[in-house]
């Protein structure tokens, strides 16, 4: 069995819980403000359109419940991280600081998992069909930019409303779907990339073994 499945699993898991983890980071973006993580998130959804492309329906799934498993095992750590007490010699408090707000955007995260990842495996593979194989950057821009207004929706309700404003929020959702779409559409071209890399991956080991 080819390698590029369990490569994409990881680069998969290791994007979900970083953007976690430096999500509680608002960054300005000339009038748009928006969690530091947006601007690496989209890599997920071009991932899983890679995998479903090259691989199917069933791994791009399984690449989505992996990514679960490590938001959960993150929200254990962090807990650890603040609970555990340190050495009396040792000053704990940036720790603190970073894993504190971790376990609202996990579960944030969590909640935007249930539905945006998966809505973009079933919406990439609705557009397969309708194409007939064909326009994959059209299918994986679609399928990807309605997952994503999805996860914005719920993401940035479950994780940040009652600490700002209902305006401030609304605006916020707003920046970060419009930041998420542009780098939509500058991530197709790596879901070509990828695509070809996972299949060729693919094919050669299918002839070596």
């Amino acid at each position: 069995m080819s390698s590029a499945p369990l490569t994409l699993s990881g680069l998969f898991c290791s994007l979900v819980v970083l953007c976690n983890v430096i999500s509680s980071k608002l960054v300005q973006l000339g009038p748009l403000v928006v969690p530091l993580g947006v601007f690496f998130y989209p890599l997920t959804f071009a991932i899983t359109d890679v995998a479903s492309e090259a691989f199917g329906k069933r791994c791009a799934r399984g690449l989505v419940w992996a990514g679960l498993w490590a938001n959960l095992v993150l929200l254990l750590v962090s807990a650890a991280a603040i609970f555990v007490p340190p050495a009396p010699f040792a000053d704990d408090s940036a720790m603190v600081e970073v894993f504190s707000s971790a376990p609202r955007l996990v579960f944030a995260s969590v909640l935007a998992y249930l539905v945006s990842q998966h809505h973009d495996v079933w919406a990439f593979h609705m557009w397969k069909a309708l194409t007939r194989g064909r326009l994959l950057a059209l299918r994986s821009f679609l399928s990807t930019a309605v997952s994503q207004l999805i996860d914005a929706l719920v993401f940035m309700t479950a994780a940040f409303y009652g600490t700002f404003p209902l305006g401030d929020l609304v605006g916020m959702i707003f920046s970060q779907y419009l930041v998420k779409l542009s780098l939509t559409l500058l991530a197709v071209p790596l879901v070509y990339l990828g695509v070809r890399w996972a299949s060729g991956l693919w094919e050669v080991r299918e002839i070596l073994d």
